[in-house]
Formats: C-alpha cells, sequence, structure tokens
C-alpha cells in the first residue's frame, strides 16, 4: 500500500547523491518545478557499501520467499508505537482501508502537489519499453501503474501483431499458441498489486472513468486454505481461479503474467502480500514499489520478493520518503511533517490518527544508505540512490544480476 507524498514545499531546492556499487548508472536529466529550481541536481558520491553474494533462495526455482532476519514473533515498530509482529499487517491494511476514497485527494492537499513531479521522473528513469511487462507493487490506486503503461504505449507500435478473428479462424492449435506467444513478447502489460482490496477498488475504478481501461475485476490469487476450502460448497472465497503453475507446496497461487494478459490485457489489479508475491519467478521486466516500502512488515523479505519475480538483468525501483539533507529544511520538514499534515487529515476527511502513522512511519525508515545496504544484501547489483526534494524522497533504483 502505497503511502502519502509530503512535503514542505513546492519549490524546494534538491540534490541528488548517488550511491554506486559495480556498473554506473547514467545520470537522468534534471527536471524543473514551476519555479524554474531543479527538482535533482547531480552530485555524485561513491559509497563502500557492504558486499553480499544472494543465497540459493533467490533461485527462480525457490518456491518460496528466503528466510528473513526480520523476525514473526516479537515486537515491531507501528509508527511510535511498538506492537507485536503479528498484529502490524492488520493495523496497516486498516490505515488504508479508511483513507483509501480520499487518498489522491489527501496527496495532493499534503504534497501541495509536488508528489506529481516525483512520479513524472520516477517514470522517466524507468523509460519503459513498448513491450514491458511491469509489475508495481503496492500500488494502490493506481497512480503509477497508469503511469507507466501510458508511457509504454506512446512508443507502442500499432496493434498489428495482434491475432484477428479471422486469422484465429483458420489457425491450428500450435499456430494459435504461438501467434499467442508473439503477440505477448511484443505487448506492453502493467499489473498493480496491493494487499489492500479498498485501495484496488478505487484503482479500478480510475482506469475505467480517468483512462478508459477496462482492467475486469480484482484478482485475488488462491492461497492453500482458500484453495482447500474451495470444495466446500458453502466457502464465500471470492478468488479468482485464473492459471496458474503453482505447486503444492506454496503457501499462494502463483499466477502467469502471460496467462494473465490473455485473460484481461494489458492492465490487470491483483491482490497480493509484497512478502509472498502471488506471480511466477522471473515473470517482470521491472518492478517499482513507491511510498509502500515502508509499511511492509518484514521488509527483506519483500525485497527478497522482489528478486525472485524479476527477470535477470530486471530494474528494481523503490521511491521512499527518507532523510532530509539540506541543513534548515529537515526542521521545517519535520514540522510541517508533525504537526499540519495529521491536521489537514482531520480537516478534509476527519481522520487525524491514519495520517499521523504515516508521518511516524516516514520518521521510523531506515536512512538511504541502509535501504541501499538491504537492496544489496537481497542480491542486487548496480544500487543506486537518487534523493529528491533535498532527501525528503530517495530513488534506489538496481538490477536482477543477469
Amino acid at each position: 500500500m502505497r503511502s502519502m507524498g509530503v512535503s514542505a514545499s513546492a519549490s524546494v531546492l534538491a540534490t541528488s547523491a548517488h550511491i554506486k556499487s559495480h556498473a554506473p548508472i547514467p545520470i537522468p536529466r534534471t527536471i524543473h518545478t514551476a519555479s524554474s529550481m531543479p527538482l535533482s541536481t547531480q552530485a555524485s558520491v561513491t559509497s563502500p557499501l557492504p558486499s553480499s553474494t544472494p543465497s540459493s533462495s533467490f533461485s527462480s526455482s525457490s518456491s518460496s520467499p528466503s528466510a528473513s532476519s526480520d523476525s514473526d514473533v516479537g515486537s515491531i515498530d507501528f509508527g511510535f508505537r511498538r506492537v507485536p509482529v503479528s498484529e502490524k499487517q492488520g493495523l496497516v491494511h486498516s490505515v488504508f482501508a479508511r483513507v483509501a476514497r480520499s487518498y489522491d485527494v489527501m496527496n495532493d492537499a499534503m504534497s501541495m502537489g509536488v508528489h506529481r513531479l516525483w512520479k513524472h521522473h520516477l517514470v522517466q528513469r524507468l523509460q519503459p519499453a513498448a513491450n514491458v511487462k511491469h509489475l508495481d507493487v503496492a500500488g494502490g490506486t493506481g497512480d503509477i501503474g497508469f503511469r507507466i503503461l501510458r508511457a509504454a504505449e506512446q512508443t507502442r507500435m500499432p496493434d498489428a501483431y495482434k491475432i484477428t478473428k479471422q486469422k484465429k479462424q483458420v489457425m491450428t492449435h500450435d499456430e494459435e499458441r504461438i501467434e499467442a506467444e508473439r503477440e505477448y513478447e511484443q505487448a506492453c502489460q502493467v499489473i498493480i498489486c496491493d494487499i489492500n482490496a479498498n485501495m484496488l477498488q478505487v484503482g479500478i475504478e480510475r482506469a475505467r472513468q480517468q483512462y478508459g481501461y477496462e482492467p475486469g475485476p480484482l484478482i485475488t490469487p488462491l492461497t492453500t486454505t482458500a484453495a482447500a476450502s474451495m470444495s466446500d460448497p458453502s466457502s464465500s472465497s471470492h478468488a479468482v481461479p485464473l492459471p496458474s503453475s503453482s505447486s503444492s507446496s506454496s503457501s499462494v497461487e502463483r499466477l502467469s503474467a502471460s496467462r494473465l494478459y490473455a485473460a484481461r490485457g494489458s492492465l490487470s489489479f491483483v491482490e497480493g502480500n509484497a512478502e509472498l508475491l502471488p506471480f511466477e519467478d522471473s515473470s517482470f521486466d521491472s518492478y517499482t514499489i513507491v511510498f509502500g516500502l515502508r509499511n511492509v512488515t518484514h521488509r527483506d523479505r519483500a525485497l527478497a520478493e522482489a528478486y525472485r519475480v524479476l527477470k535477470p538483468g530486471g530494474r528494481f525501483m523503490c521511491m521512499e520518503f527518507s532523510r532530509v539533507l539540506l541543513p534548515g529544511l529537515d526542521a521545517l520538514y519535520a514540522a510541517y511533517s508533525q504537526h499540519i499534515i495529521p491536521q489537514i487529515g482531520h480537516v478534509l476527511v476527519n481522520d487525524r490518527d491514519s495520517y499521523q502513522y504515516l508521518v511516524e512511519s516516514i520518521a521510523r525508515f531506515p536512512d538511504q544508505r541502509t535501504l541501499a545496504g538491504m537492496v544489496r544484501h537481497a542480491g542486487f547489483q548496480a544500487v543506486n540512490v537518487e534523493n529528491l526534494s533535498g532527501g525528503i524522497v530517495a530513488i534506489h533504483s538496481a538490477f536482477k544480476q543477469k
């Protein structure tokens, strides 16, 4: 689930510092705010982050996430509170269920629109290809997913590769299968995945009403428990039984991205946990998680899952709130976050507590260097950090080993 964008000013001068390992990343072009001040200026530094080697659990043959250093017992941060680990997911879910309908309006109100510039910059850096297969995790109401799909469509050739009904009528089964595979190779696909169905339902409505897409109903993959209940006529399971290659040992159904495209086309919404993604290994060219990682209970498991579902050479991008680097701005930003943001939530949507948690969760999230180390520990290479708006937000970019 993606949390709200926050900024002290729409025209804050930002710096960019890159933490690099292995191959260097091309420096992106700068973009400008309405006041003509650069959102991101370039200043590169080399950082000696600890090296790590991916464990065998990152293999595409793995049937479950790797062992996590985050324990399932004990307590964990929920904002400034400590809560039992087993309770955090439910508490976060409740927050986003409450804010789902007001989410996009609050993003604009709290960030004064700057979140749109951050997200635009992220997509520019990603540069999605015309035939990209992309997964947006914690995708919520679809803001990033829509941007990536539209960017890919702008570079796509006309749909001449699609199989017409007339052509399909004279094909053999094997010819049809080969043509379907060829069509999928050339098509763009964006899957928006989130653990919160309330947020996804808002995203589905936006897809239809604002963008003219028809993603179909929300897809809820089967879990082991849900799969067992399907044999019970009294079961009220709402899971969508799409084809998958999940094994009996998996605790969640693993969907085939190509079959999902055949069933739903270029855009689909899937209910799923970042720590246990319902997709086959090595399925995606790129993966984004935007303002969502800090709400995950076991972040190392989420990073391991991102590595698993990416194709070799695939790109990982995380945009998250981070540590402010500009002297003076840090105090201003802290005061704005702690005192103004919760009040905006109270005035606009009568929900101070949810926005208080979101502010507190930012303060508890790892800084740029720590998160970069976690990304490398998950097995990613060429880890790069870019600070936006003086470090209010940071983009972590990396690649899965080819």
